[in-house]
């Protein structure tokens, strides 16, 4: 569970660095496995949300690396945005 809460977090930062300042707002949606993220990238605005969906088998999180979000523990099924 450590290395794929680990991964979530280097995929926000990942995602956050790809965002442009401004533009339309949007809504991604992530799915995350116990050992992969779908879509692995994508190109997130200022602005848009992220839902991340526990599709795994095992518990997860999502963590900004400055705290400023962090889901608790998603069991499988639950999301957070």
């Amino acid at each position: 569970m450590r290395r794929a809460s680990s991964l979530v977090a280097l995929s926000v930062v990942a995602l956050l660095m790809l965002v442009p300042a401004a533009g339309a707002q949007n809504a991604w949606s992530v799915s995350i496995g116990d050992n992969f993220f779908a879509p692995a990238d994508a190109a997130v605005g200022a602005g848009d949300t992220i839902t991340w969906t526990n599709e795994g088998a095992e518990p997860h999180t999502v963590t900004a690396f400055d705290g400023s979000f962090d889901s608790g523990i998603l069991m499988p099924g639950e999301s957070f945005s």
